[in-house]
Formats: C-alpha cells, sequence, structure tokens
C-alpha cells in the first residue's frame, strides 16, 4: 500500500518537472487555511510569488505550548498538483516533498510510515494573525 503512494508521488514529481509552471500564477497572493481531523485550524500557506510559498504549522514546543512555524518554500504546479520543496529559492529548494491539489485543496506529505493530510480552503484574511488568535 505504501509503495503504491509513493509511485504516485515520484510520478506526480516527474510531471511537474516536466510541465509549464505558468498557471501556478493564479495561486500568487492567495492564502489557504487547514485543517486535520484532530484541528479545526493547524496551519496553512500563502503564495508570495510564482515560485515560493510561506508555509504555517502550528507545532508544539518542549514544553507544550503551540507556536506557529512559518516556512518559505518553492512550489511547481504541475497539472492539479502543486509540489512543495524542502527548503526556499535561497536555500537551493530541496527536493518537492509535500504536495497540495490545486482543486481539492487537499495537502498531502508522504512520510515513511504513513502520509500527513490536512484539508485546506482559500482564506481572504490575514492568515498569520488567524493562527496567533488560535493559539491564544
Amino acid at each position: 500500500m505504501m509503495v503504491n503512494k509513493i509511485s504516485y508521488f515520484v510520478f506526480m514529481f516527474g510531471m511537474i518537472l516536466m510541465s509549464d509552471s505558468t498557471s501556478a500564477n493564479t495561486f500568487i497572493g492567495k492564502s489557504l487555511i487547514c485543517s486535520t481531523e484532530k484541528f479545526a485550524v493547524k496551519g496553512g500557506f500563502v503564495f508570495s510569488d510564482s515560485k515560493q510559498v510561506y508555509k504555517y504549522n502550528i507545532l508544539l514546543n518542549n514544553y507544550d505550548k503551540e507556536y506557529v512555524k512559518k516556512t518559505l518554500h518553492c512550489y511547481s504546479l504541475a497539472r492539479n498538483t502543486i509540489a512543495i520543496s524542502q527548503y526556499s529559492a535561497d536555500e537551493g529548494c530541496g527536493s518537492f516533498n509535500s504536495f497540495l491539489d490545486s482543486k481539492s485543496l487537499k495537502y498531502t506529505r508522504p512520510l515513511t510510515e504513513y502520509v500527513l493530510t490536512a484539508n485546506c480552503d482559500f482564506y481572504e484574511r490575514d492568515l498569520e494573525k488567524k493562527l496567533n488568535e488560535v493559539l491564544k
């Protein structure tokens, strides 16, 4: 079962490399807010330009206190899949290790043992402010 999931993501990565990313421009300036089964608000994305996206994630620190982690990543769009890299362009992007379906807005990140998933929706307000409000 896991082999099938990994094969799918490897195939999608190949499609990304062979496709034109010009349609990714429809996400520029857009924000997504994401939830999981356990969390009504878990994080989100802000597409800053045609090549980079800010990724927000609500995490726990060593003292079980929640905080918002904000990181910058490269992204590329192939058909209906946005592939998100490990790092920013300044850090060389790295490999594409998570994916967002541009139609359903379902986020997936395959790991060795399982696949993390979240459901996202477009968010018209200040995402970072909303995530910090959730922590209070």
